[in-house]
């Protein structure tokens, strides 16, 4: 059996404090430490201080050695798209290869409001996320006639390239040391 951690740091927690338990989790055998990304304390107390989800992860990145470190979820209304992407890239570096990124719709219309961050609002319809593309990375969709989703896609597409990229590196570097499976 495979476990993972999540934790919610937008209650209060420290970076010091984050990272206890995430080392604590990684000398425990647990296959991955993620967090969610929210600027604003809640449910619960408002107020608490916050960390951002992806400078803590860069230094977790940093501060562990095997643990996989990601974020449920990143709503993809707090960073433009080709900022984000770089920063999920440069962290992804920093821990050798083993970063998750999950994405969101950011729903949480005060902390939008909080932070000056522009709120999309909720879109029944046009899910600003769909998952499954051919390559099984995320691309945001929009309504029709709407240019909001291209950046992601571009995104997704980008790092749908780099991963096939690095696959056919691993693979040509492993030729005949280790069998490769395609994954669909």
């Amino acid at each position: 059996m495979r476990y993972a951690l999540m934790t919610e740091p937008q209650q209060g927690l420290t970076y010091d404090e984050i990272l206890a338990v995430a080392r604590t989790a990684e000398e425990s055998g647990i296959e991955a430490y993620f967090r969610s990304d929210h600027y604003a304390s809640f449910p619960g107390g408002e107020g608490l201080p916050t960390t951002d989800a992806w400078t803590t992860l860069a230094g977790l990145a940093r501060e562990t050695t095997t643990i996989r470190l990601g974020v449920l979820v990143s709503p993809v209304t707090f960073r433009i798209p080709g900022n984000l992407a770089k920063v999920i890239q440069t962290v992804d570096e920093m821990s050798d290869g083993r970063v998750e990124a999950g994405f969101g719709a950011g729903w949480n219309e005060d902390e939008h409001q909080q932070l000056g961050i522009p709120f999309l609002g909720r879109l029944p319809v046009y899910q600003p996320i769909r998952e499954g593309s051919d390559n099984g990375v995320p691309i945001v969709v929009s309504e029709p006639g709407s240019t909001a989703g291209r950046a992601f896609m571009l995104v997704a597409e980008r790092a749908a390239a780099q991963v096939s990229i690095l696959a056919h590196k691993t693979a040509e570097a492993n030729k005949g040391k280790i069998p490769l499976i395609p994954v669909r």
